[in-house]
């Protein structure tokens, strides 16, 4: 149905003086089960082919976006083409003949069975219930699964195509001991989810939130801090888009003028690779057709790039990183990444709060989308975790605030983990290990 209605779409817009077609496709297929107290709350599938097309009319650049190609009527789209191009006036510049090559070849992994997938989530929520009895109530409990296939084809009859897969987990918790009551989130994501690491997930919220039922604050003041794995990662994704050249270009970055300068500490480094066997954004080409490549963005604690569109190549007078990427198809390209990662260290976690000595180990932060700026790179962040003291955890720690600025943080970091968490999405994946950091306000008591 996708080629006869491309053909049946060039063949009119020719007819009626619409020429260079260029044709962005993405073909998604996602499914999504969650369980409630052993039963099926909800189960939602998508299944959709979602095309933006560009062409020249008169000299002039028109678009349009078709949602529904089986029901599309190609002589209104071809009459929103030329509207547009009449009214913007935009001249027509087409895209550069593709220069990438795909790696990947369809969709890899098929959609798991439903009912695979419900008896994995029913056991994952025994799990918990069966870890402790205070643990009072699963409240969600849910596998997704997202595979899509982006396709371009050029003016000149080039073609370029990739895919896009991951499933996520995630549970949440609520524990309860008497008036103490406490709330856990967790998630993990992957190229593949199995059975298992829905059972280990089960387990590791269980144990988070039980244990954050006896959690009380610590005392205002400078504290180390082991920034947990799972963190890290939320924390670069928050803060990530001050490496962007267009937010650069808007000035809203701090890192407009910083190329070649330290930012970080020398034991810092941030690795984009679109190729990274555990990435889910793994791309060969951006969406602009430009290829993809593996970067290091921080070297040492040296910022060696921004990341680039074609737009704001031109602005800066460089070449494209290849980081292209549409949040919508409908919208032109922005930047984004494809998939980063923090190069590990050689020290597990207990290994690094021996290290500490004495501070804190902070797991989570709540509220990171309203309370990080990353314009200015400064935070301020309702946070748990744990007491560190010789080098051992003693209780657990909640309604304490870390504050201050990211890349202040990332230049006090001393010690690098070894144990990875992910996180992300299909817009910009992280792999990131635990940091130490020699020093960070805590706002408590």
């Amino acid at each position: 149905m996708l080629q006869r209605f491309i053909d049946a779409f060039t063949k009119e817009a020719n007819q009626t003086g619409i020429d260079r077609l260029e044709f962005y496709i993405k073909e998604c297929q996602g499914q999504t089960v969650q369980v409630y107290k052993q039963e099926v709350e909800r189960i939602s599938l998508s299944d959709e082919t979602l095309v933006f097309i560009e062409g020249e009319y008169e000299g002039y650049k028109g678009s349009t976006f078709v949602e529904s190609i089986g029901s599309a009527r190609i002589s209104e789209h071809l009459n929103v083409i030329r509207q547009i191009a009449q009214h913007n006036k935009e001249p027509f510049k087409p895209r550069p003949t593709f220069t990438a090559q795909a790696r990947t070849k369809g969709i890899v992994h098929e959609l798991p069975s439903i009912e695979k997938v419900t008896e994995w989530l029913k056991q994952g929520e025994q799990r918990a219930y069966g870890f402790d009895k205070r643990v009072d109530n699963v409240g969600v409990s849910s596998h997704t699964t997202h595979r899509e296939k982006v396709t371009l084809l050029g003016a000149q009859g080039d073609r370029l195509e990739d895919t896009v897969q991951f499933d996520r987990v995630r549970m949440s918790l609520v524990a309860r001991d008497g008036a103490a009551v406490q709330s856990a989130f967790e998630s993990r994501l992957g190229t593949s989810i199995d059975q298992e690491t829905l059972l280990s997930l089960a387990d590791q919220a269980a144990e988070k939130v039980v244990s954050q039922l006896e959690a009380s604050p610590v005392k205002t003041g400078q504290y180390a801090i082991i920034l947990q794995n799972s963190l890290v990662c939320d924390l670069i994704l928050a803060f990530v888009p001050g490496l962007y050249a267009d937010r650069a270009q808007k000035k809203m970055s701090v890192l407009a003028n910083k190329v070649g300068q330290t930012i970080t500490s020398s034991l810092f480094s941030l690795v984009e690779d679109p190729h990274l066997p555990s990435g889910i954004v793994t791309r060969s080409f951006d969406d602009e057709g430009t290829p993809t490549q593996g970067k290091a963005i921080i070297e040492a604690g040296r910022l060696t790039t921004l990341l680039h569109n074609l737009e704001t190549a031109r602005a800066f007078k460089v070449q494209s990183t290849g980081n292209g990427f549409k949040s919508l198809y409908r919208e032109q390209p922005a930047v984004s990444p494809t998939n980063l990662y923090v190069p590990s260290g050689t020290y597990t976690l207990p290994e690094m709060m021996k290290e500490m000595r004495s501070g804190l180990l902070i797991t989570d932060c709540d509220g990171i989308s309203a309370g990080a700026n990353s314009v200015s790179g400064d935070f301020s962040l309702i946070a748990k975790g744990y007491l560190v003291e010789n080098g051992a955890i003693q209780r657990a720690v909640n309604q304490i605030t870390i504050g201050g600025n990211y890349y202040e943080m990332l230049n006090n970091v001393s010690v690098v983990g070894s144990e990875y968490a992910t996180g992300g999405s299909s817009g910009g994946f992280i792999q990131a290990p635990s940091l130490l950091v020699n020093q960070l306000f805590v706002s408590g008591t």
